[in-house]
This record gives structure tokens, sequence and C-alpha cells, in this order.
């Protein structure tokens, strides 16, 4: 205890032993005529003040507001500050406009902002403007452009530090996008970027990368190399919504779904993917999955192939369109039919049925039930979905029928 009352003594002998100068002006009614003097403080007094400036005038001048040494009373109607003459005239400004729409933004002198705390204020040091939304324009409510913060922070950019350092957004700009943390996320729209270049890139929404940001950004219409396909430039602000570009499921007719790979189109005329036709989870014919229609380069079709309208259509149709048929297998020298049926995905084709014409020869049908009869199959016949039963369609109903009959006679 006695080491922090000697300590206490000494801090109190330094301050009175200290003498600072402070400026100091007389007359501070007219902002534009300001002139500097000095003012030597009292022994031990090392507090500045100058009046508060706001709305463009200095505080008005009382027997307690000044501009020289010691403190203002009250408080809250000066700057205070510690040091040789830091009680100098504000200087700093922000670029500033009440009329985002219509009116570029000038040069003004900040006002003093209120400290947190209220009842004290300190020199502005920061100046801000809107954001601009994803259509291009600048947000208009809740937001400031010139000194100090927005009222809604989301809404505006982060302040900047220096003069005027809150300037127009770029003319040029990107969407940007990220990509969340989150096992098969996508990349998304997140925002716009303002850019230097006068082109922008997009991925497509499940192109490779890792969470956050798109690597490199997006504002150049450059793809990096070995990203060609997932990876699309363009030229004009704001041209990189991968929605308003077309991209189709690409590769090998027998290729499987995952190694089918998301490509953008090159042509921005083209409005349809295409692929190989499916009949009952069997790839028909050879057409590759891709970009366009299913037309040759005479214009004439292109036999089993499929098209659809819009991005990413192409999908290998699996688990639907569905239907049920009963299924067939040769046991004790006859074809038995199954209890119960089973579901058939008919893909492309129709929906159909089949079973061997003759229960009792073997040769002649392999196809089991679901969907048409294959083409070397003579001994197959084809029936509409749920009517491929034969004799037990019969004797179900008799087994049904049969008590009734019983009950009515």
């Amino acid at each position: 205890m006695k080491i922090f009352g000697v300590l206490a003594i000494l801090s109190t002998l330094y301050t009175q032993g200290t003498t600072i100068m402070c400026n100091k002006v007389d007359d501070f009614s007219n902002v534009d005529s300001i002139v500097l003097g000095e003012d030597t403080c009292a022994d031990g007094v090392i507090t500045c003040v100058r009046p508060i400036f706001k709305d463009g005038a200095y505080e008005t001048k009382t027997d307690t507001v000044k501009w020289g040494c010691d403190a203002c009373t009250p408080p809250a109607s000066c700057v205070s500050c510690e040091g040789e003459k830091c009680n100098a005239a504000p200087t700093f400004t922000c670029l500033a406009t009440s009329d985002v729409i219509n009116t570029d933004p000038v040069s003004t002198s900040c006002p003093d902002t209120e400290a947190a705390g209220a009842g004290t204020f300190l020199a502005e040091t920061k100046c801000v403007r809107p954001q601009v939304k994803d259509d291009g324009t600048y947000e208009v409510t809740d937001t400031t452009w010139g000194c100090g913060e927005c009222t809604a922070a989301e809404k505006c950019i982060t302040p900047c530090l220096t003069e005027d350092c809150n300037t127009k957004a770029a003319a040029f700009m990107c969407h940007k996008y990220t990509k969340a943390d989150v096992e098969g996320s996508l990349w998304v729209k997140d925002g716009v970027e303002e850019c230097e270049a006068s082109g922008c890139r997009m991925p497509t929404p499940n192109a490779a990368g890792g969470a956050g940001e798109y690597v490199g950004g997006s504002c150049t219409n450059e793809c990096a190399g070995g990203t060609e396909g997932i990876c699309k430039g363009c030229t004009g602000a704001l041209c990189n919504d991968n929605e308003k570009h077309l991209y189709c499921k690409t590769g090998d007719a027998n290729d499987a779904e995952s190694a089918l790979v998301t490509n953008f189109c090159t042509d921005d005329a083209m409005k349809q993917c295409k692929r190989p036709e499916i009949s009952y989870e069997v790839v028909v014919g050879a057409e590759k999955y891709g970009c366009g229609d299913c037309k040759d380069e005479s214009d004439d079709a292109i036999a089993n192939c499929e098209t659809c309208t819009g991005s990413d259509c192409n999908s290998i149709p699996t688990g639907q369109p569905k239907h049920k048929c009963y299924k067939y297998a040769f046991t004790d020298a006859k074809w038995v039919v199954s209890t119960d049926m089973t579901d058939c995905v008919s893909g492309d084709a129709e929906k159909e049925c089949n079973m061997p014409e003759d229960l009792d020869v073997k040769e002649g049908y392999t196809a089991e039930g679901c969907g048409p009869c294959k083409s070397e199959d003579k001994g197959c016949k084809v029936t509409e979905p749920e009517k491929n039963a034969g004799e037990r369609a019969a004797l179900s109903l008799l087994v049904t029928v049969l008590p009734l009959l019983y009950i009515m006679l």
C-alpha cells in the first residue's frame, strides 16, 4: 500500500511539473476565418480543448466554451485531448450526398462524433457509403453516404479511415460466389464484387472447390487452367449469373451418374440438354450426355436420344417413373409367377409388363416380367402394367368370387 501511495505522489509531482502548449482561438464564430494562436497552459494542465464542430459551425463561445487549455463546461460542448497542440481544427473530410440516386457525392468536412458513453465528443475519423445490391444499384434505406457509420451497418461498406475514401463503387461489378462448409453444398450468389476488369466469371453450382469464397474471385473473364467447362467467363457488368447460363451433364452414354461432369454450354443460344435414351435402366443407343438438341449436323433427328429444357436437367432417370409387374421364374419344369408384384422403372420407355406365352416351355422367354419383350424372345408377350399374371389372375378371381357365390346360394 505504501508503494502505491508513493507512486501517486510522484505522479502528481510529475504532472505539476509539466507545461504544455495548446492551440488557442479567440473568435471561432466564422469557420472560414479561424486564426490559430498559442496558449501556454498552467502548470500541471495536460488537456487541450476546442468547441464541437457540427452542422458546418462551431459551438457558440461562452465563458466556459473555449478553444485553448483546460476543460470545457459542460464537457459535451467541446472535444478534449491530451498532448501538445492536439486541439487543432478538424480537417477530416468524406464524400457525402443525401441523394444516392441522382447526385454525385462531394468532399465535405465531417462534424465531430459522439463517443461511446454519451456526453463526450471526438473528431470524426470514418467515412462510409451504401452497399451495392445484386441488381447493381445502391441501398437507399437506413444508409449514409458521408461521415461516420450507417444506421444499418449491413447495408453499407465497412467504414474506411482516410479522407474521402468512400468513393463511388467501380462502374463494373460481378456477382460473388460462396459455398457453405456443409457436405453437398453448392456455389451460390452472395452479393457483388467491385471490379477493375471488364469481365466476370462464374462456377457451375456443383463445381469442385472448398467452402468459402470462389477461389480467385469473380472479377475476371479468364478461367484457371483445368477449370474449363465448370467455369465460364463473360463480358459485361453482372454477366456472371449462373442461373442465366445453360449448363448440362456431360459424358459418354454408358457413364455412371457419378462420372458425369456438369459443364457450361459454349453457346449461350442453347436452351436444351440431351442424353441417351434409357429403357428399364438400360442405355439404348450411343448418344452422349451434353448440351444441345437431338439433331445431327444435317439437322436430322438422332435416334435413341432424349432432350430436356433447363440447366442440369439431363440426369439419368433412376427410380422414376414406376409401375408394377409380376415376375416369372422357371421352377419344376414350368414358369411360375410371383406372389407379389415388383416395381419396374420404365425410364424413357412405355410402361409395360411381359410374360411367357406358354408356361410349360422354357425356351423363348428370358425377360422375367418388367418392360417389353426382348427381341430374341419368341415365346414372350407384352401386357399392360399389373396384367401379366396369366393364370394367377384367373385363379385369384375364382378365389374371390366362389365364396360370395356360396353365400348367395
